[in-house]
């Protein structure tokens, strides 16, 4: 096919066809998939020459993008591209579903045909947007479905130890903006350590609905500082923290945060001649006096 292009897993395809000479119109056929960001490098020729590189993007286009977003948004950034070039004044393009027109409004062109395509770049850090939305995915697969730049959005679908089995990973995704929703089949009790649960942040804002328990090693509540309301509401409660002091006034606020909502089941406060308190249930009012409380020096 001429000027077919292959770039980052997707077919990117501007082909021409018919050259009316007498109406000195330029047909020409787009096929193929374009992303946000995708830049491309086209020869046309000028108005009475000769073809001459023109570039063309990058592209602006919403994520999940469809077929005819992606053709205007690519005549939209055509039209900038000859506007900003006065070679090209008297040369305009129009489009009728995939097929563009070519028009030189004055002199004919010298060479025929008077466009080809030269190469397209596919953004290195754009996300795919078109294709379709997948639902029902099991935590395990939404890694290896992501290689596929048809696919924009993931629906993770799973246990409670099978998502934090595969927590890191969907994290990444997350971040990516790949995984649209994480609904949880059940309420777990998953055991996991302190920097799992803190990297588990994003993981935990996604899920939409049931309850995760974690039943968690004793850890310090500096772990737990940054859970955002929108996580630590996705916990059952059942985190259990050993802190000293010190540490439960420096982590105050995130402290504050998990109490309010009730989800630390045990604190256990530990004093520098090595006895311990315990706290179960710790609530906010719970915590309001042991913070006055230490804060006294008591």
């Amino acid at each position: 096919m001429l000027g077919s292009i292959s770039v980052a897993n997707a077919s990117v395809a501007l082909e021409p066809t018919t050259y009316d000479a007498t109406a000195k119109t330029q047909k020409v056929l787009v096929s193929g998939l374009l992303s946000n960001g995708d830049s491309m490098q086209i020869s046309l020729a000028t108005l009475g020459g000769a073809r001459v590189p023109i570039s063309v993007g990058p592209l602006s286009l919403p994520k999940g993008a469809s077929a005819e977003q992606q053709a205007s948004a690519l005549v939209s950034s055509i039209n900038t591209a000859l506007s900003n070039n006065t070679n090209f004044a008297g040369v305009s393009v129009a489009r009728t579903g995939n097929e563009l027109t070519f028009t030189w409004s004055g002199a004919a062109p010298t060479q025929t045909p008077p466009f080809a395509f030269v190469s397209a770049t596919r953004a290195s850090d754009s996300a795919p947007t078109f294709g379709v939305e997948l639902t029902d995915v099991p935590p395990s697969a939404a890694q290896s479905l992501t290689t596929y730049p048809q696919i924009y959005d993931l629906n993770v679908k799973g246990t409670a130890d099978q998502l934090f089995m595969n927590s890191d990973k969907l994290n990444g995704l997350i971040s990516n903006g790949y995984v649209k929703s994480i609904q949880l089949t059940d309420t777990g009790t998953v055991r996991i350590g302190a920097g799992q649960a803190l990297r588990s942040i994003p993981m935990l804002q996604k899920i939409g609905g049931g309850k995760i328990v974690i039943s968690d090693y004793p850890t310090s509540p500096s772990s737990y500082a940054n859970f955002t309301n929108a996580a630590a509401d996705s916990l059952a409660g059942g985190i259990r923290i050993v802190a000293s002091p010190s540490q439960i006034l420096d982590s105050l606020s995130g402290l504050t945060a998990l109490a309010r909502m009730g989800k630390i089941s045990t604190l256990t406060l530990t004093g520098s001649n090595g006895r311990q308190s315990v706290i179960d249930n710790l609530d906010s009012s719970k915590l309001s006096e042991l913070v006055g409380t230490l804060r006294q020096g008591g």
